[in-house]
């Protein structure tokens, strides 16, 4: 049991209620859990008598609510109905007070130090105002773990103050974060890692100007700069240009190292745009090298297009310096170059200067200019009527080149063929070709019978000579022992030459 001490209750006017008493009463039943155990019923009242001046007459002792079960979730299960009554046996209180003591057996309450601490459901709830006390504190200091705020504690705080951590000193370049692989662990000052950065990270978003050169030193690890769409890379040079004063681009240089026969060098290509001055001048991208003194040799792949944009026919031109001549070379892997050579100044429109040494002669050529239709249909499961391959052409050759193929058999039979081209002549005749094709088997027919995915039409190639304003057109056979099974691809590339 606890031990009950002074009260000093109080009356409306703030006054001594003397010679009064304290009704306790528990809310339910109770079990005392010490041994030899016992029962307090919640029907039989506590109460206890104060003296004159307010205190309570001893003995005054009363099971401590730590003391009994029922307990709840949080230790405590039980509290006291509390009615304060003066010297008459009025009540000084109309509404019962709830009071918990969680003091453990042996202890001694000050009731008069009862404060309200929580609210139940509208009730509230009273302890002592010693509840958690054990002694006395006299001082207070900080005590940091030594590897974020120093360990030496701080200066102490006795009546009232503030307390200071320190902190302390770290690395430079090191952050506070868990360990760099493994189980999570405690955190400690650490350089950063790869894994430290989310890959969600924009790191380019937040790059900032340069301040001086930038060096990526990569050694043996690849670069690689990926895009989901068409964007650009620019390299710009900015500053705006005037009328006598262009402004090139910046220089892409690709750098590699070579042997001088003593040391170990550089050898450098350049790109770059050159401006020239005036308004709307010339632009030259321009190749130079510097470096090994061997052969400086630019390799294309095969079969290079000089191809011009739109309507603008592309222009090559080879120039020499001011005393020598330009070379062209044309030549296989392990033969020599055969030489077109050009002379420094500028050559006639139309007209190759080709030779050798001192003695060059001339040869004029004329380009031709080609346009293309293709026809490339697929999953086709029926005949194609007459269709217009090239419509209104301009008078001239046109070269037709074509190929079938049966991609899904029918189950018993199948024609693959023929294609039937049709077109009108310089003299206006309509010429109506039931077009021929080499088989697979290397016999030219106009259908294809196998009933395989290796059947194939290989059309023979025709050169149409054609009046202008007519159409061209084609139309295509097909045959299926059940209807719409058998499926196929045609193919069919229509060549126009002008010029």
């Amino acid at each position: 049991m606890i031990t009950l001490t002074n009260g000093f209750p109080q009356g409306p006017n703030g006054l001594i209620v003397p010679n009064g008493s304290i009704k306790m009463q528990l809310n339910v039943d109770g079990t005392i859990i010490a041994n030899p155990g016992g029962f307090v019923a919640a029907d039989i009242p506590v109460v206890f008598q104060f003296d004159k001046n307010g205190a309570l007459i001893q003995p005054a002792k009363i099971w401590s609510n730590e003391e009994l079960d029922p307990q709840n979730t949080a230790g405590l299960g039980t509290f006291y109905l509390v009615t304060f009554y003066d010297q008459n046996g009025a009540i000084l209180n109309n509404t019962p007070l709830w009071w918990i003591f969680p003091e453990t057996i042996g202890a001694t309450v000050d009731i008069s130090q009862m404060v309200a601490i929580s609210t139940v459901g509208g009730n509230v709830i009273y302890y002592p105002r010693s509840v958690g006390n054990s002694g006395t504190v006299t001082s207070v200091a900080f005590v940091g773990d030594g590897v974020v705020d120093s360990a030496t504690p701080s200066t102490p705080v006795t009546i009232s103050g503030n307390i200071t951590a320190t902190i302390l000193t770290q690395s430079a370049n090191t952050v506070l974060a868990g360990p760099t692989t493994g189980v999570a662990a405690a955190p400690t000052f650490r350089a950063l890692v790869a894994a430290d950065i989310p890959t969600t990270a924009s790191i380019w978003n937040n790059l900032q100007n340069a301040t001086a050169d930038l060096t990526l030193a990569n050694t043996t690890f690849n670069t690689t700069f990926n895009q989901t769409s068409t964007v650009n890379w620019i390299w710009a040079n900015i500053t705006a240009a005037t009328n006598s004063v262009p402004q090139n681009s910046p220089i892409i240089k690709l750098e590699g190292t070579y042997w001088t026969g003593s040391v170990s060098a550089v050898d450098i290509w350049a790109v770059q745009n050159v401006v020239a001055s005036g308004t709307n001048p010339t632009s030259t991208l321009t190749f130079s090298h510097s470096g090994s003194t061997g052969a400086a040799v630019v390799v294309f792949p095969p079969a290079v297009a000089l191809v011009g944009a739109g309507s603008v026919n592309p222009l090559l031109t080879l120039k020499g310096s001011s005393s020598g001549s330009a070379s062209l070379s044309v030549a296989s892997n392990a033969g020599s170059p055969n030489a077109l050579l050009l002379p420094s100044a500028t050559p006639v429109t139309g007209q190759v200067i080709f030779g050798t040494g001192g003695n060059p002669a001339s040869m004029s050529w004329v380009t031709a200019a080609t346009t293309k239709t293709q026809v490339d249909l697929t999953a086709q499961n029926a005949a194609i009527t007459t269709t217009v391959l090239a419509a209104s052409v301009t008078a001239g050759q046109f070269r037709l080149n074509w190929n079938a193929k049966v991609t899904t058999v029918d189950g018993a039979s199948s024609t693959l063929g023929a294609l039937t081209i049709v077109y009108t002549d310089p003299d206006s005749v309509v010429q109506t070709i039931t077009c021929a094709a080499q088989l697979s088997g290397g016999t030219i027919a106009t259908t294809a019978t196998t009933n395989m995915t290796a059947t194939v039409l290989l059309g023979v190639p025709l050169l149409l000579n054609c009046k202008t304003g007519t159409n061209i057109t084609y139309a295509f056979a097909y045959a299926s022992g059940t209807p719409g099974t058998m499926i196929y691809n045609l193919h069919i590339d229509l060549e126009t030459f002008v010029g």
